[in-house]
């Protein structure tokens, strides 16, 4: 839709405004697709303006992809990438749990 910032690691803003525009003349599902760029009180706000879903997968592609690296980096000789899978799977499950708790309201 244009209306998020770019799926990276930089903060962005969800923009209220053009959701609740969009959700008056849509009658469709709208869906955030690039959370990780967005804050916690911004995809709030956005689910609040008439955003049904927010994809959390970007950001926990974050968290996972920053525990390969430093494993990588302090591991260069491991080739099996189980083990840093599981390194980085391991660092993912707080997070994830952390977002379904927010997401019921905990």
């Amino acid at each position: 839709m244009g209306a998020w910032a770019q799926a990276t690691t930089t903060r962005g803003a969800a923009d209220i405004d053009l959701i609740q525009q969009i959700k008056t003349v849509v009658p469709m599902v709208l869906v955030m697709h690039v959370s990780s760029s967005v804050s916690d009180e911004g995809m709030r706000c956005a689910s609040r303006a008439g955003v049904t879903k927010i994809n959390v997968s970007a950001r926990l592609n974050v968290v996972f992809a920053a525990v390969v690296r430093e494993y990588l980096m302090d591991n260069g000789s491991v080739v099996c990438p189980h083990h840093y899978t599981h390194a980085a799977n391991e660092a993912v499950r707080p997070e994830a749990g952390r977002l379904l708790l927010w997401y019921a309201g905990q």
